[in-house]
This record gives structure tokens, C-alpha cells and sequence, in this order.
């Protein structure tokens, strides 16, 4: 995945996660691609939007959470440092802690 892809697909999938009851109307009024700030266009068609807002929270933060595990796993081999991938029971600022200190 290249970086500006998950970055956009993060904003994506943000972006319906908050909205997709008013997304969801806009579709059925045939709307298929709405365009986000920084020109980051979001195609309808590929997002399930007939969900309950309780459900799209948990069903897009899901999705999000696996897009950003793989965006790191793919950083630290790039980077020459996949034992970060095996390291157990890091926090956020743990890990981040660790990245700062790679020379």
C-alpha cells in the first residue's frame, strides 16, 4: 500500500464512518462520489452505507484499525526493523518512543 493511498483511505473511511446516514440519503438521490477536503474523493458505491450509525462506528473503525496495522507492518520492513512487528504489549507512545530512537 502505497503511503498516500492509506492516508487517503484513512480520510475515507473517517469520513463515512461519521456520516453515512446523510451519505446514505445523498446516494439514494444518486449521488456516487462526493469529494472530501484536500480533494479526496469518495466513491459511494464502494462504502456499505445502509447501517445503523452504531454499526457504521464499529464496522469502519474496524476497517481502520486493520488499514493503519497493515500501513505499519509495511514501515517497519521497509525500514529494515520488522522485529517492531513481533515486540508484544506496546502502547502508542511506546511504539512511537521506539521509532524516534531508530538511528
Amino acid at each position: 500500500m502505497c503511503r498516500r493511498h492509506g492516508i487517503n483511505e484513512s480520510k475515507r473511511l473517517l469520513t463515512v464512518r461519521r456520516k453515512n446516514v446523510p451519505f446514505k440519503h445523498l446516494y439514494s438521490f444518486g449521488a456516487r462520489t462526493l469529494e472530501r477536503k484536500h480533494a479526496v474523493e469518495i466513491d459511494l458505491t464502494e462504502y456499505e452505507l445502509y447501517m445503523y450509525p452504531s454499526e457504521a462506528k464499529i464496522v469502519y473503525a474496524e476497517k481502520h484499525e486493520d488499514l493503519w496495522v497493515t500501513f505499519v507492518e509495511e514501515a517497519v520492513e521497509r525500514a529494515g526493523y520488522p522485529d517492531l512487528k513481533e515486540t508484544p504489549g506496546l502502547s502508542k507512545a511506546e511504539f512511537a518512543e521506539k521509532i524516534r530512537d531508530l538511528d
